[in-house]
């Protein structure tokens, strides 16, 4: 079965591809691991493959009109229990499939969203903020979170593209909360849910009979209105989706509610101009008790530690622009000094990393606890002048890109993977402050470090 399979292999999106032509096309099997997509298949004769698109359609995904309309763009959910198992009947670690169709000038496509249900394991077991610190936050971003943890007020927001891990922070930040404050409530609605909380102070609200973007807006704006009459403590809304839902996020954070969601921006300045764009009043977002902190991540591969290679000259592997940039950012790095850290993919790989050169992904992030003078302008100058004075400021929080550069010097990240991430690498601004191991390390490393 095609989502066992990629479960499996901890795909995080199944993309299929079918070609117009019958006779000679077939049905492209692609999944995405650890952000790259990797052709799995192709199945043929075309007919087999056109049956398997219309199957995860008409068969298996909940949606009001159950037939494939050739000519439209159709989204859906596979939900039920019976189709998220395997061959031999287990179930599959998954709360659904969200489905995206469209036709293409070739044919048709569809894209499969695994939403795994993130239970506790090996891998995020920690208590407090040390859970953060497995996504790859360092120690200065972990201390942010444990001051936010104790508010009693106002708006959180994760922000960044499709599959940049929001919402894996944003639960991983709930769990935080309820380790520190276990004699609280905390609501959570999403659509669908895509962790599964075993915690009796978290209550979990399912939003049903919601199939488009509108009916989804008015069911968690209900739903909003029916938490702030059930005594919470904290509220989590899965994403800001439209005005009605930022009305009431709003309205939960000025009478007194910490409020967490993911909102779709591409930097930490650009989530206000996206709030106002959506209709909220502007002059509601200039208060930072109402609006608390912004986050903006990435999630970037990191190398295999078992084979990863050094570089002899950056220049090899980066245009002249950006070796000169990140040679820019080791200055600004004091404790790593130069680019004898630095380690690329090795190609082939090793078995250890089953042939890829990658040990997973990891965070890059800028979080910002916003305050009067950050808010003011973005008002009243927009997103580029606020970007652009807030990296000035003595007390500016490092963003991405230096958060990601610090992980190529530490050799941790391969140069070309954070290019790929956010994009060229550009130097620090002159007024960058120099950047500590805090920036880098988790609390944890710190502490062994400071005991040896």
């Amino acid at each position: 079965m095609l989502i066992a399979e990629a479960v499996e292999k901890r795909a995080s999106d199944i993309h299929l591809t079918l070609a117009a032509d019958a006779e000679e096309g077939g049905l492209l099997v692609q999944f995405r691991l650890n952000g790259s997509l990797r052709i799995v298949r192709e199945i043929k004769p075309w007919a087999d493959g056109d049956a398997m698109l219309r199957a995860m359609f008409q068969g298996m995904a909940k949606v009001a009109d159950s037939q494939v309309r050739e000519g439209d763009d159709q989204h859906a959910v596979i939900s039920d229990a019976v189709f998220l198992r395997t061959a031999d009947g287990q179930e599959l670690p998954l709360s659904g499939v969200r489905l995206a169709r469209s036709v293409t000038v070739r044919g048709m496509n569809l894209a499969a969203r695994l939403l795994y249900r993130r239970r506790e394991d090996g891998q995020i077991s920690a208590q407090g903020s040390a859970r953060l610190a497995r996504l790859g936050y360092c120690a200065r971003h972990q201390r942010s979170y444990a001051r936010l943890a104790r508010e009693t007020m106002g708006i959180n927001l994760f922000t960044g593209p499709t599959g940049s891990g929001k919402s894996t922070t944003l639960a991983q930040q709930l769990r935080a909360i309820v380790d520190a404050r276990n004699d609280i409530r905390v609501i959570t609605m999403e659509d669908p849910v895509e962790d599964e909380f075993d915690h009796p102070s978290i209550w979990q609200y399912l939003i049903n009979n919601a199939n488009s973007d509108e009916e989804k807006s008015t069911a968690f704006a209900g739903k909003l209105k029916t938490a702030l009459r059930q005594d919470p403590d904290v509220i989590m809304v899965g994403e800001i989706r439209g005005l009605e839902v930022a009305r009431e996020a709003i309205n939960a954070s000025i009478t007194g509610h910490p409020v967490w969601s993911t909102l779709h921006a591409s930097d930490i300045f650009m989530a206000m101009p996206r709030l106002v764009g959506m209709g909220v009043d502007r002059f509601m977002l200039g208060d930072p008790t109402v609006l608390t902190s912004l986050t903006a991540q990435r999630l970037v591969k990191t190398v295999c530690p078992h084979c990863a290679a050094t570089v002899g000259d950056i220049q090899e592997i980066l245009p002249a622009d950006e070796a000169k940039a990140l040679r820019m950012w080791a200055r600004r790095a004091p404790f790593l000094g130069d680019l004898s850290r630095v380690r690329v993919r090795r190609e082939g790989g090793c078995k250890h990393c089953q042939g890829t050169g990658e040990s997973g992904r990891t965070v890059v992030a800028h979080v910002v606890l916003t305050d009067d003078t950050l808010l003011a302008e973005l008002l009243e100058h927009g997103a580029a002048v606020a970007r652009r004075n807030y990296a000035a400021r003595s007390d500016a929080e490092p963003d991405m890109m230096a958060h990601g550069a610090l992980k190529v010097l530490s050799g941790l990240v391969d140069p070309r993977d954070l290019v790929q991430a956010l994009g060229a690498i550009k130097p620090p601004c002159e007024e960058q402050r120099d950047l500590t191991k805090e920036d880098l390390l988790t609390e944890e490393e710190l502490l062994k470090e400071n005991n040896l």
